[in-house]
């Protein structure tokens, strides 16, 4: 395939150690391949190098049956015997030596946390940088602190900046539960983020097919707390005010002690009606009544104030579904 097609969406990683009992590594892969993965990366430090050719060359067949990429972790040898694309860290060979030795035609994906590592892999011609770690895993051992979503945004500004159409995914704890999440969190304006790579919430599973085609459609559906508004350019600011007293909206703050009267404040302001109840009893019927909004603004969390942020948030998201 061209590398101008690269698809990182859903990017595979696998572990032969995480398949479950009575399913075997081939059928694994082939599930995901089968549902939606965009590439498969084969990771295998524990093989020798004849059965990891072996495994490469089996699994291949699957992706060129596909038409997707295999990408071979760390192992350049390995990517020149199957004829595969490549993927190397901070300590592995780096991207321009493998370029000259497998060709301008060959992917070549590098591993990245910090914006010097991304601007070397910029100046070496890597296709693709895998940012990480995005969350805490125990897929693999790191000591790296996790980023979230949007501690991607300062390394991705450098690849912006630097016009070479290089492309990026985020790894590290990432699955069914914060994929949307980390879409609509990392991209920043004018570079949205291309994939995410995963490892356990496919290799782990035992339906490896559901589980891929549970990232494929959240990957491709926003989520019901993202919006587009659409708003005039030439509507001024006073405007939107106006049209804000005109349908005087109910404004539902839970916030932390030192903000509330700011908020309520503010919202009054503006034309709007501040309520700032913390009684999840009533989170429904405020949830329900026309033109109403929650402000969650959590300050410090406790543990017994979790609890009411995600009652609030799930009344208010079931009113969004249900509309």
């Amino acid at each position: 395939m061209s590398k101008k097609n690269l698809d990182l969406s859903i990017y595979l990683v696998t572990n032969s150690e995480m398949v479950p009992n009575g399913i075997s590594f081939l059928d694994q892969v082939s599930a995901a391949i089968d549902n939606g993965v965009t590439l498969v990366q084969l990771r295998e430090k524990n093989l020798d190098t004849r059965t990891f050719i072996e495994r490469a060359k089996q699994v291949k067949k699957l992706t060129d049956k596909a038409g997707i990429p295999l990408i071979i972790n760390d192992r350049v040898d390995i990517a020149l015997a199957v004829d595969a694309h490549l993927h190397v860290g901070q300590s592995d060979m780096d991207a321009k030596e493998a370029r000259q030795i497998l060709g301008d035609d060959k992917i070549i994906g590098v591993s990245a946390s910090t914006i010097p590592e991304i601007e070397q892999a910029i100046k070496d011609g890597a296709d693709y940088v895998g940012i990480g770690i995005c969350y805490d895993t125990t897929t693999k051992k790191s000591e790296k602190i996790p980023m979230g979503p949007i501690g991607s945004h300062p390394l991705l500004e450098v690849i912006k900046k630097s016009r070479s159409g290089m492309k990026a995914c985020l790894i590290g704890g990432i699955n069914q539960s914060n994929i949307q999440k980390v879409r609509y969190g990392a991209g920043v304006p004018g570079l949205p983020l291309d994939g995410v790579a995963v490892v356990s919430c496919i290799m782990a599973k035992e339906d490896a097919g559901k589980a891929t085609r549970e990232l494929v459609d959240l990957w491709n559906t926003p989520p019901v707390w993202t919006k587009t508004l659409n708003v005039s350019k030439k509507m001024e600011i006073s405007e939107i005010i106006k049209n804000t007293r005109k349908v005087s909206p109910m404004c539902h703050n839970i916030t932390n002690g030192v903000a509330k009267h700011f908020a309520a404040n503010v919202t009054l302001a503006v034309g709007a009606s501040p309520i700032m109840s913390e009684c999840y009893q009533e989170f429904d019927d405020l949830a329900a009544f026309p033109n109403t909004g929650l402000v969650l603004n959590t300050g410090t969390a406790t543990s017994e104030n979790i609890d009411i942020y995600l009652k609030a948030t799930a009344a208010y998201n079931k009113v969004e579904v249900a509309n």
